[in-house]
Order: structure tokens, then sequence, then C-alpha cells
């Protein structure tokens, strides 16, 4: 990696380390959607794929691919996930299926240790894009961060999202809120994407 990706990428990951502790009103600006009564839904009929945040990480992003450095491997393009790619976001990845549900993970970003950094999940019901998991992209390591459920189902998945404390260690969340979405018809036809419960518990110390 050169000089100027190690900066970068060591740059990123201070940023985690402030992000990560930094005060209440910075911490709950990424995860306000997870304590909404009820959750309000993002994912709007007939939306478009997000535009992907600006990166300058291409090169790093690559660079732990070639080296297996990062926690999910590279997957062969498929349409869905060159839907994703052609909104702007780089490595997208199909990360699950189920029936014709396909779930693609990509990010424009990596930290030091080629962590995903602006990172997001989008799900596509045959072919046609249905909405994403979180409202805006995410840091790992950082108050709001998700990760889908290993076997999720066609119609119904969960996923997990970190819940930082001030003082928590970034390894070591305090609590964790799990989403329950569900694939639900869409006016004018397709999927959409709808959290339907939240449910946030404190994690074993």
């Amino acid at each position: 990696m050169l000089p100027t990706a190690l900066a970068k990428a060591a740059f990123l990951s201070a940023a985690a380390l402030v992000l990560a502790g930094a005060g209440a009103a910075a911490q709950t600006a990424a995860s306000r959607w997870l304590d909404g009564k009820p959750v309000a839904n993002w994912n709007k009929p007939g939306m478009a794929i997000p535009r992907g945040p600006k990166s300058e990480y291409a090169e790093e992003i690559k660079d732990c691919e070639k080296r297996g450095a990062e926690e999910r491997a590279k997957s062969p393009p498929t349409p869905e996930t060159r839907q994703v790619a052609a909104a702007g976001w780089l490595g997208a990845a199909v990360e699950r299926r189920a029936g014709d549900t396909v779930f693609v993970f990509a990010r424009n970003g990596v930290d030091g240790m080629c962590r995903p950094m602006d990172y997001q999940v989008f799900v596509f019901v045959g072919g046609r894009f249905a909405g994403t998991l979180a409202p805006r992209p995410m840091n790992s390591r950082v108050d709001g961060s998700g990760w889908l459920e290993e076997k999720p189902a066609a119609r119904r998945f969960k996923a997990d999202f970190a819940r930082y404390r001030n003082d928590d260690a970034l390894c070591c969340p305090a609590r964790t809120s799990t989403v329950t979405f569900e694939l639900r018809e869409a006016p004018g036809g397709g999927a959409l994407v709808v959290p339907v419960a939240v449910v946030t518990k404190a994690n074993p110390r």
C-alpha cells in the first residue's frame, strides 16, 4: 500500500475512534432511527438506489481484496451488483441469497484494518431494488453499524445494529438493536423493505 494510502487508512481509523468516543449527540445522529416508535421507513416505492458517498479509497479497497484482509469475500458480478456499482458504490458483492431475494453489500471506504466504512446493504427481489437496511451509510465499530443475519428468509429477515455508549470499548458495544424487516408488495408492483420492529437489549459483560 502506498504511503498516501496508509495515511488515508489511518485517518479513517482515527475518525472511527473519534466518532465512537464522541458525545451523545454525535452518536445519536447515526442511530436515531433505531429509537423511533414506530420506526419511520426511509424506503419508498419506486425509489432509486441511493448514490454512493464520494470515495477516495478505491486503491485501498482493491489492496484489501488482494490481501484477503476483508471480512467479506469478493463475488462475481451479478445484475444486482452491477446496479449498485452504477450508483457509485465500490466493491459491490452478493452477501446472501434467499429465494428470489438478493442482499448486496458495498462500501466506499475501509479503515486501517480493512473494516468497511461508508457501507450499506441493498435488497433486491427478482432483480428489482426494494430498499436498504439502514437510512444512511454505516461505519464499522460506530453506533448504528449493522450486519445482516446469517440465514435470512426470503420475505422476513433481521439485522443487528451495534449501540455504543460513550465509554464503551470499540470491540464491545453495550447494547444491540435487532431490527425485523418484511418485504411487502409496493404500490405499482415490486417489493418494498419495511422495518416492522426493533428490540434493543444489553449485551453480556
